[in-house]
């Protein structure tokens, strides 16, 4: 619910100006990545347009995504 993360606080400047000058924000992460979380917020998870990440996700994850209208993509 916090939305993408980082570890490293000295990339979060880059990372947030790359996903600004982007026409389309794409997450691909897999599903252990989902509930973690990290201090520092590169970008609230409702301005991401898709997610794509793998079958292991859960169903509350689902549910989220739709909740914040993100189009999510199981592969």
């Amino acid at each position: 619910k916090l939305g993408m993360t980082c570890a490293h606080n000295y990339e979060v400047v880059t990372k947030k100006a790359a996903l600004e000058s982007s026409l389309q924000k794409i997450l691909v992460a897999d599903s252990s990545k989902f509930g973690g979380g990290y201090l520092s917020v590169i970008c609230p998870i409702d301005r991401v347009d898709t997610i794509i990440t793998d079958r292991q996700v859960s169903k509350e994850n689902v549910a989220i995504a739709r909740e914040m209208k993100v189009h999510l993509v199981i592969a």
